[in-house]
């Protein structure tokens, strides 16, 4: 089947029946068409062989045209020939035990909608030179048309404010963690499940009924015992954005706003601040460096063991860092840009009561 995902034909080919059925359930929002794929996704027990590889540190290969990066229960294969070819491998991992101290008390193949997105289907855009990954939660005005980005580091707001926003104020969906975004100041729909965690939903009954609704008792106590003994930004759960929200977007929509958040005990009630083009692009890019180490970690040995080999490296660094650049000063440019400080000590229900009234 082939989806238009990120402006991009993603053709994905999948023989396993229960990952075929989870994954299609996942990615039932982007549309479908019958164009010529731009990228294929095969998931599968078996990866294509190659004869000469470096295989530095353990968990990494390189081969000509190709890299492999192992996540230890999955492991994912990239190869750049006519077109890019990515190949993902998973373990059916059945340990009860280690579901339960989980963050989101899942199987392996439970998450397979979450590892296609964030290793799969998100870092796919580094391999070409026309999107830029940005580290936000982003929605649209349905009244205004006015589409609005929250970046910042995790667990500082951006998805209790994606929540207020689309549960009450009337704002559509567009993306919860990872938003992709092209020079023209333009945003495509990221539509994996958004990941609530137990701080996002408290005095929200409303919410919290539907996170576990028709799911058995064990996963409720799992909730409540890893925050009682772990805390509340321990323990989420993904679920789909048409079970919480009215409105999705499945079209690319163009920012008007982008909103860094942090967290701050330089004041004592939420104050915002436009920030420059030159600001917005600095930030944005150390937060979205930290959040993809893993997958850049696995770029920078691919460069090293390509260096050692002879080998021309599918992808680097320094083309990587240069087009984000690139597009993120183009994008902000057309953006007005502000930074949100948000006391130390806020109370989450003061936190989302106060920023209500700016984004009615």
């Amino acid at each position: 089947m082939i989806y238009e995902i990120f402006g991009r034909n993603i053709q994905i080919n999948i023989e396993n029946i229960q990952l075929k059925n989870i994954l299609k359930e996942e990615l039932q929002h982007y549309l479908i068409n019958n164009k010529n794929a731009d990228v294929i996704i095969t998931i599968g027990e078996h990866f294509p062989k190659e004869q000469e590889f470096s295989n530095t540190p353990t968990i990494h290969k390189s081969f000509k045209n190709a890299f492999l990066s192992d996540y230890g229960s999955y492991k994912i294969l990239y190869i750049n020939d006519v077109q890019l070819n990515i190949y993902v491998s998973m373990e059916n991992i059945n340990n009860f035990l280690r579901k339960f101290i989980s963050i989101d008390f899942r199987e392996n193949y439970d998450r397979i909608g979450h590892i296609v997105h964030e290793l799969v289907l998100v870092p796919l855009n580094l391999f070409f030179n026309d999107r830029a990954l940005i580290h936000a939660s982003t929605m649209k005005n349905l009244y205004n048309g006015r589409t609005v980005m929250f970046g910042g580091t995790g667990g500082v707001g951006k998805t209790s404010l994606e929540l207020l926003l689309c549960r009450e104020l009337n704002y559509s969906f567009i993306s919860d963690d990872i938003a992709i975004v092209t020079k023209d100041s333009g945003v495509y729909p990221n539509l994996a499940y958004p990941k609530i965690y137990a701080y996002n939903v408290e005095n929200n009954k409303s919410l919290e009924k539907i996170l576990f609704s028709n799911k058995p008792y064990i996963d409720k106590l799992q909730w409540n015992f890893i925050k009682k003994y772990r805390g509340n930004n321990r323990v989420r759960r993904s679920i789909s954005p048409s079970k919480i929200y009215n409105s999705i977007e499945v079209n690319k929509n163009y920012v008007d706003e982008y909103y860094v958040l942090f967290k701050t005990n330089t004041v004592t009630s939420i104050e915002i601040f436009p920030i420059t083009e030159e600001e917005a692009t600095s930030v944005s890019f150390k937060i979205i460096q930290n959040e993809y180490q893993s997958v850049f970690q696995h770029i920078i040995w691919h460069e090293y063991n390509c260096e050692l080999m002879n080998f021309s490296p599918l992808i680097t660094m320094k083309n990587i860092n240069q087009v984000t650049v690139d597009i993120y000063e183009n994008f902000f440019k057309k953006v007005k840009c502000y930074k949100i400080k948000i006391p130390i000590d806020i109370k989450h229900d003061e936190f989302l009561n106060q920023m209500k009234d700016k984004f009615k």
